[in-house]
């Protein structure tokens, strides 16, 4: 079955629900207020327990005052006022409090302005991973407007990004009784990775720096200019063993040291850098450091192709809110799906080409494919929607992800097996067209009253009846004389209602063939007896979207899977409601990512 996405809009007392072009939770901000229904802070609360890929925008426009700090929890999701009227959306915060604090991962901030945090406070920190500050403008942050402290891992992707962002007066300034004590512009930290194109920092204490081993950044196309510091005001710095980066296309002028300031056994690469009145000197560098003379890379992880245009802001008005539309607005670019060969096949011929079907609105594709379960390799930026291969050994597998632009709108990850793996293992997808849900008539009745095939669901409803997950899999490839060796079944889960965790731990009975009379689904497959019950309990439970749970057969679930066409799974919660009058269920991919059943035989 098709994952259908459906514009359905609520509007409860002031703040608009829907699921969006995107395939996202929309939340839309309908006033100004600190708290309170249609404010920020309840749409953020409610993308924060809600567990799902989320979008906050405004219908207005203006500044929310704010004492306390905003902590953005939930991965996936997108803070953008792209499109709030003018004059666009301020959070002021009294100078009481840090702004922003991400802990998430996948978070990003569009055309926003954040100004007058506490001394010693971010205006946004990022401590998460692939997260987005772009287009944003910062004053009178009184330590950094963005740091980055998410700890960088090798080859697990570019860390975070901010992009053409206005960041003014931040840090220590004059008369604020610190002495230029703290702050700067941009600072990457305990060793975390970056990349900082195209940003205008301006009169604050420090401009931007990266420390602490094994930090990166990629920086270009920055200025700064007017460092405050008469200890530290240098332009842009990188310090430390064991810390490295790139200083490209970039410029500094009338700072209160270096223009550009390379310290203490660093290693960089400069490139083009320009600018005038520093008085220490343009550029500054320690006998111990090392200068290599080629960029800098991160593992497989390209340059993000979406800044490749990217220019040095000659005035503050060229960056920061209100001066363009953010890559992560998209205009409505959703993932590319239908990828070929399908996802999870075996048996896939060596020299077979990649395709999709593009994202609604996508001009261009990111092409990542390899080994790599973690880290396909990055094969090129294509108009096409077909991908070469060429020659790929026999009996492996491959992972693949096609990312959209304008966004990058970043793809599911996908994999197949080439031919030629011995013959003794098979991996077996469900048929979405038959999977689906069965529904208790009453909470005590035992038999069903209700089915769906448009979804999965595993849990109860409101009414306390229980819903059981029926997955349906062809099983016939496996050779009839094998003797299946081992099982592993696993799903993915997709969304949630409510909470399942209180309906404890999900277990799988299994049917050698079907349920009922055919292998449709049928709401009398509620109580159809299985061949076998409690043959695998699923772990570990898929606490977010996106997650997978999975569990191996026992020896009766093995015995039990039909060689000759249709094996029938029922998944359940080992309780069959907890009697709270609230739906608490979980549903799971039936297409994109179908459940798929792993099997090895002798």
């Amino acid at each position: 079955m098709n994952q259908k996405k459906i514009m359905i809009v609520l509007l409860v007392a002031g703040l608009c629900l829907c699921n969006s072009a995107f395939g996202e939770i929309l939340y839309t901000v309908t006033n100004l207020n600190a708290s309170g229904t249609g404010s920020f802070a309840a749409a953020l609360a409610s993308a924060n327990s809600d567990g799902q890929d989320s979008r906050i925008e405004f219908s207005v426009g203006g500044t929310i005052y704010q004492s306390a700090r905003y902590n953005v929890t939930a991965g996936n999701c997108t803070i953008c006022a792209t499109d709030a009227p003018s004059p666009g959306i301020t959070f002021d915060f009294n100078n009481a409090s840090e702004g922003f604090r991400v802990t998430s991962n996948n978070v990003r901030f569009c055309n926003i302005k954040v100004i007058n945090t506490a001394v010693n406070c971010d205006g946004i920190t990022l401590d998460g991973n692939n997260g987005v500050v772009e287009r944003c403008s910062f004053d009178y942050c009184r330590d950094e407007a963005v740091g980055i402290t998410d700890y960088f891992v090798p080859g697990a992707g570019r860390g975070n990004i901010v992009a053409n962002c206005r960041i003014e007066h931040c840090g220590s300034q004059p008369g604020d009784g610190t002495d230029y004590a703290n702050g700067r512009g941009i600072l990457v930290t305990e060793g975390a990775s970056a990349t900082i194109v195209g940003n205008y920092i301006y009169y604050c204490c420090r401009g931007m720096t990266v420390n602490t081993a094994p930090g990166f950044a990629d920086m270009r196309h920055n200025r700064v200019d007017n460092s405050l510091s008469p200890a530290s005001g240098s332009g842009i710095t990188i310090v430390g063993s064991g810390v490295s980066g790139n200083i490209m296309d970039s410029s500094a002028n009338n700072n209160a040291l270096a223009g550009f300031r390379l310290k203490t056994a660093c290693t960089f690469y400069r490139s083009n850098l320009t600018g005038s009145g520093n008085p220490s000197g343009l550029v500054v560098i320690d006998a111990d450091c090392t200068e290599v003379f080629s960029p800098i890379t991160v593992g497989d992880t390209p340059f993000p192709s979406w800044l490749s245009g990217a220019t040095t802001p000659t005035n503050l008005s060229d960056v920061g809110m209100g001066t363009g539309t953010c890559q992560c607005y998209a205009g409505g670019v959703t993932k590319a799906t239908n990828p070929t060969p399908a996802n999870g096949s075996t048996g896939v011929a060596v020299n077979a080409d990649l395709s999709w079907t593009a994202g609604t609105g996508a001009t261009s594709h990111d092409v990542y494919f390899g080994t790599s379960s973690s880290s396909p390799t990055f094969r090129g930026n294509q108009a096409g929607t077909t991908y070469d291969t060429g020659t790929m050994a026999n009996g492996t597998t491959y992972y693949w992800r096609i990312d959209e632009l304008p966004g990058p709108i970043t793809g599911d990850l996908w994999n197949f097996t080439t031919v030629g793996g011995g013959g003794s293992s098979g991996s077996y997808l469900s048929v979405d067209a038959k999977d689906g849900w069965v529904r208790e008539s009453t909470e005590t009745s035992g038999v069903g009253g209700g089915y769906a095939t448009t979804a999965t669901y595993l849990g109860d409803t409101a009414s306390k009846q229980q819903y059981i997950g029926v997955l349906s899999i062809d099983t016939s490839a496996i050779p009839d004389s094998a003797t299946i060796t081992s099982a592993t079944l696993t799903i993915r889960r997709l969304g949630k209602g409510g909470d399942p965790t209180s309906l404890g731990s999900i277990t799988v009975d299994i049917k050698n063939g079907y349920y009922g009379t055919s292998d449709s689904l049928a709401a009398a497959d509620f109580e159809a007896a299985s061949s076998a019950t409690n043959v695998a309990t699923l772990t570990p439970y898929p606490a977010a979207n996106g997650d997978y749970s999975s569990g191996s057969l026992n020896s009766s679930g093995r015995s039990n899977i039909n060689k000759t066409g249709v094996t029938q799974f029922k998944i359940r919660f080992t309780t069959d409601d907890d009697n709270d009058g609230t739906a608490d269920y979980l549903n799971i991919y039936d297409s994109a990512s179908n459940p798929k059943l792993d099997v090895t035989w002798q």
